[in-house]
C-alpha cells in the first residue's frame, strides 16, 4: 500500500508550532541524541520547527535538555499539570 492509500489514521500527524506549548509531555517518535523513540519528556520552549525539551528520571530530576524537530515528537494527553493539588 502506498503512503497515499493509507487511511488517514495510519499516517501520525505532524505537531505544527502552535499545537505544543510549555509543560505539555510528549513522547519521542523516533530516537533523538542518545534518547530511543518512545522516551517521555517535557517541552520547556517551541521554536519554528523544533522544541526544546527536558528528559527527567521517576523523581523529576533533569536528566538531559535535548532539541528536536517537531515530527520527532508526539504530544501526550496528560492532566494539565498546572492544575494539579501539591
Amino acid at each position: 500500500m502506498s503512503h497515499e492509500d493509507a487511511p488517514a489514521s495510519a499516517t501520525p500527524a505532524i505537531l505544527h508550532r502552535d499545537m505544543l506549548k510549555p509543560l505539555d509531555i510528549v513522547e519521542l517518535r523516533v530516537a533523538v541524541d542518545s534518547w530511543e523513540a518512545g522516551t517521555t519528556a517535557t517541552v520547556l520552549e517551541v521554536a519554528e520547527a523544533s522544541a526544546l525539551l527536558e528528559v527527567s528520571d521517576e523523581n523529576g530530576r533533569a536528566l538531559e535538555i535535548l532539541t528536536a524537530p517537531l515530527e520527532a515528537v508526539k504530544r501526550l494527553d496528560v492532566p494539565d499539570q498546572s492544575r494539579l493539588e501539591v
